[in-house]
């Protein structure tokens, strides 16, 4: 299945499994593997949840979510290994991709809004640069939106409305794409043409 371009003028992307591949069960794993509580079996799930939500929006800083991390899930490790097991999630940044980009560029406004922080888009900095010496991620984007740097994160209503008057472009006009339901939903009530990307569903695949 692809996506209608036909009245599309720019096209918002979202980062993690639709133009990099995570795993964010590997981080997960190696977290039981270091003797900690399994993330999904915690008691204190809900809090695991606003303490990530809060990281994600530059809130609190590495350290800070690395010991309230290590706390609730009685996870003894410095703040080295949490980098390496945080990083765990992130795998490849397919060349397809990077190509994929560069093609559309030519035809349509790009744009990336992307739920990160500062530990995982580092070392995704560290990773394109290495791969494609290049100094932002994708050069051939108009811009770049991450959730940490905002201080928004998405769901939330006012992070699309940040985006639109930031970039100056129209929600009809645009097409997100992203691999959450519940994001999808709530840019399609503010007007966006929107494409729920599947799992194992290749996103330069969408556009043939």
């Amino acid at each position: 299945m692809g996506v209608n371009l036909r009245n599309v003028k720019n096209i918002l992307f979202d980062l993690g499994n639709v133009l990099i591949d995570i795993d964010p069960y590997l981080t997960i794993q190696e977290i039981e593997n270091y003797g900690g509580v399994s993330w999904n079996e915690s008691s204190e799930r809900e809090a695991l949840e606003q303490w990530l939500h809060a990281f994600e929006r530059g809130q609190i800083t590495p350290l800070n979510f690395c010991q309230h991390l290590c706390n609730i899930l009685d996870l003894e490790i410095s703040f080295e290994e949490f980098v390496e097991v945080w990083n765990k999630t992130l795998l490849e940044i397919p060349e397809e991709r990077w190509r994929l980009i560069r093609e559309l560029s030519e035809h349509y406004n790009l744009y990336l809004l992307s739920n990160t922080n500062e530990v995982h888009i580092r070392t995704i900095f560290y990773m394109y640069k290495r791969a494609y010496g290049q100094e932002n991620l994708f050069e051939f984007m108009n811009k770049e939106y991450y959730s940490n740097i905002i201080g928004m994160r998405k769901p939330d209503r006012q992070i699309f409305e940040y985006v639109l008057n930031d970039s100056g472009i129209k929600a009809n006009e645009t097409i997100f794409i992203d691999d959450s339901r519940r994001n999808i939903l709530a840019a399609s009530e503010l007007g966006f043409q929107t494409y729920l990307i599947g799992v194992n569903e290749e996103v330069s695949d969408i556009f043939n």
